[in-house]
């Protein structure tokens, strides 16, 4: 409890006065959601621009008191979908470009999919624009009149997975598209640095009806896209944001926000108060953020160990300013740019708040932490796999190492995407099903048939090797046999590691394949030098899929 000798004034939220933070950038606005709601199934397009497109949501969902949606799995769909191609996307009256803004705290970095964040789209392989998460990454597709873009909207755009810019926080992410940049995607501020592949293009093939509509948290036809996650609010404008608009609507944030002061006087100065802006982080918890020490009568001054009670109570859990140590040397300083997540009464409506502290002025109070007490870990009882699985981006990166072949290679790029959601999707071999591996088998060969038919890698890989000669020539001699499979072999597997399959096992394996590939090549029937090629990419596929490639 409070320990009262050294604690600040107690105060309500209802003590605290709204912070309407930064104006937002809004002239080019085309749809805004807020949430503001808190009930019911409709959540209100309040951009003024008719006709309104409000959003009927359904599904998994649940309101958030301090404006929001949390999906958990369900979906929001517009209701007058065809303004955005309106204002948007029409040869005669539309920009021909575009923002897509939002606040959104991903449940996860697992889900993959993409997970449907935000789309315009009729299902899941036609679309005009989609926001999507995979895993740590997010995922920019936008149909454009290019003959290299699909009515999907592939190739993507999508973040670096080094960078890991999708996280399971609180994010202002912004896509925005021109005719002069294409897509970008910015991240709390910040462009994300990814620079579009694919030119500009007209959208003048965008779907107006059909079906097409926008939605939230999944796809339109409801179909195992779905996306996990809170979204605070979202805002559609019918022009690329400036990075000053896009740093000035960062600036504003998100969110029904109230400024507590909570009165110091007692012990340091008179007029003296320290501030919070304090938020609803979700139902169960609230954010205390950037404490500011506030005075007329600035003097030096410690303030150190800053802990939050609520009902007379210092929860044990969300106390992140207990390492604050700051000297106040101003009248207005700012004592921190954390944030604090701290649990709720059991009836929030009557929550008091009290600030404690450990040093304040030429006061100090002696904080004993409390004991923890016994750590409680609750084990697996099922057994866990020693081994793990590559997941989906670790196999194409291992591929694209092993063949020389950049991931970024349009023939790669494109079967990765469209295989994407059938590659592993995390790391437990419990998990693995038989569609994983046809969809690792097919996206090996799509990495093998690149690096045979490019001369420079596969002599690289292979060393010289009479890929113009028939196949019967060819694999008739056991030297050539054993130059493609040892190259394999030390290129994919390599010697030295216990768990590997043995030299001799893979030449074995690979001989009969050779065969079996032979058996077409008749006197009556002969193969050409095509032939030759197909049966190393097989063989390279056949070692590249197999899982001492892709089990670690």
């Amino acid at each position: 409890s409070i320990d009262e000798t050294l604690a600040s004034s107690s105060l309500t939220l209802g003590d605290g006065i709204e912070d309407v933070g930064v104006e937002r950038y809004s002239g080019t606005l085309v749809a805004l959601y807020e949430f503001k709601e808190g009930t019911g199934s409709v959540a209100r397009d309040t951009s003024g621009v008719d006709p309104a497109n409000d959003l009927e949501l359904a599904g998994d969902y649940e309101w958030m008191s301090a404006w929001g949606v949390q999906f958990n799995d369900g979906r929001a769909l517009g209701q007058a979908s065809y303004k955005l191609y309106d204002e948007i996307a029409d040869p005669a009256m539309g920009t021909g470009q575009y923002s897509v803004e939002a606040w959104i705290t991903n449940a996860n970095v697992t889900q993959n999919g993409p997970a449907r964040i935000i789309t315009y789209s009729r299902d899941a392989g036609s679309r005009n624009f989609t926001l999507g998460q995979v895993a740590y990454t997010y995922d920019f597709r936008n149909r454009a009149l290019l003959e290299e873009v699909s009515g999907n909207g592939t190739p993507s755009l999508r973040t670096y997975d080094a960078d890991e810019d999708a996280q399971d926080r609180l994010q202002h992410v912004v896509m925005t598209y021109d005719q002069f940049r294409g897509r970008r995607i910015y991240v709390d501020g910040v462009w994300t640095d990814d620079v579009d592949e694919v030119e500009p293009g007209r959208l003048w093939n965008w779907e107006r009806g059909a079906g097409y509509r926008f939605a939230l948290g999944d796809e339109v036809g409801n179909e195992d896209r779905h996306w996990q996650g809170q979204i605070r609010m979202v805002a559609v404008y019918d022009s690329a944001l400036t990075q000053r608009q896009i740093e000035q609507n960062y600036q504003a944030g998100v969110g029904r926000r109230r400024l507590l002061r909570f009165d110091v006087s007692r012990w340091t100065t008179p007029r003296s108060a320290i501030e919070f802006e304090v938020s609803d982080f979700d139902n169960y918890s609230y954010l205390f953020c950037m404490p500011t020490y506030e005075t007329d009568n600035p003097a030096e001054l410690r303030v150190a160990n800053i802990r939050i009670a609520v009902n007379g109570e210092i929860p044990t859990t969300g106390q992140g300013f207990r390492t604050l140590d700051a000297q106040v040397t101003s009248g207005h300083q700012e004592l921190s740019r954390q944030c604090s997540v701290i649990p709720k009464g059991p009836d929030p409506g009557t929550d008091s708040f009290t600030l404690a502290f450990e040093h304040l002025g030429a006061f100090q109070n002696l904080v004993v932490e409390p004991d923890p007490g016994d750590l409680i870990i609750v084990l697996d009882r099922e057994p866990r796999p020693e081994r793990g699985m590559r997941d989906f981006a670790r196999v194409n990166e291992t591929m694209s190492v092993v063949t020389g072949i950049d991931a970024g290679t349009s023939g790669p790029r494109q079967a990765y995407q469209a295989l994407e959601q059938q590659l592993p999707g995390e790391h437990d071999l419990r998990a693995f099903v038989s569609s994983h591996q046809v969809g690792i088998a097919k996206l090996a060969l799509e990495y093998c048939d690149q690096m045979v038919e490019n001369t420079t890698a596969r002599d690289l890989f292979f060393g010289a090797f009479p890929f113009g000669t028939a196949p019967e020539v060819v694999f008739g001699d056991a030297a050539n046999r054993l130059q493609i499979s040892d190259a394999l072999y030390d290129g994919a597997l390599g010697d030295g590691l216990s768990e590997q399959p043995p030299r001799q096992g893979v030449r074995d394996d690979l001989n009969t394949l050779y065969d079996s590939l032979l058996l077409q090549c008749t006197p009556t029937a002969p193969c050409n030098a095509e032939r030759t090629k197909t049966m190393v990419k097989a063989a390279c596929a056949a070692v590249l899929s197999s899982a001492a490639v892709s089990i670690h």
